[in-house]
C-alpha cells in the first residue's frame, strides 16, 4: 500500500501568496516576547533615570532652604550690627538646622585723622544641615558697617 504523501506549498514572503494556512497576519510568539522584553527594558531605564531625578531635585530644594535660611539670618545680623546691638553668635533654624556667626573688622584701607563714626565689620555665617546623609554646611559673608563706640 503506498502512503499519500500531502505536500504543502512552501512559506514565502511574497506579496500576494497567501492562503488559510499561511497568512501572514498576526505575530509569533517570539515576536512577542522580544517586544515585551524592549518595552521592560525601556520600562525599567525610565523609572531609574526618574527615581534618580527625583533624589537630585530634593537635594536641590534641601540646599535652597539652607541658603534662604542663611540669608534671611544673614540679613538680620546685619540689621542689628547697623544698630550696634550685640550679635548672638550661634542657633538653630528648627530641629534640622542650626547656624554660626563670627563677627571680625574689616580693614578697608580709609585713614583719616578723624575717627569716623562707624566701622567696617565682615559678618561669617556658617549653616549646618543634619538632614539626609551627613552634615551639610554653607558659608554665607557679607561686610556691613557697625557704629564706632
Amino acid at each position: 500500500m503506498k502512503k499519500n504523501i500531502i505536500q504543502l506549498p512552501k512559506r514565502t514572503t511574497q506579496p500576494g501568496i497567501s492562503g488559510p494556512l499561511f497568512s501572514q497576519e498576526g505575530f509569533s510568539l517570539m515576536e512577542v516576547l522580544v517586544a515585551v522584553m524592549i518595552v521592560g527594558i525601556t520600562f525599567v531605564t525610565l523609572f531609574e533615570l526618574l527615581s534618580s531625578s527625583m533624589q537630585t531635585v530634593t537635594r536641590i530644594q534641601d540646599r535652597e532652604q539652607l541658603v534662604r535660611l542663611g540669608q534671611s539670618k544673614l540679613n538680620e545680623l546685619v540689621l542689628e550690627a547697623n544698630q550696634g546691638q550685640i550679635i548672638e553668635s550661634s542657633g538653630n533654624f528648627g530641629t534640622e538646622h542650626r547656624w554660626q556667626a563670627k563677627i571680625e573688622n574689616f580693614d578697608s584701607g580709609e585713614r583719616t585723622a578723624k575717627t569716623p563714626y562707624y566701622r567696617v565689620v565682615r559678618i561669617f555665617l556658617k549653616i549646618i544641615g543634619e538632614k539626609g546623609k551627613g552634615e551639610k554646611e554653607f558659608l554665607l559673608e557679607t561686610l556691613t558697617w557697625t557704629p564706632n563706640g
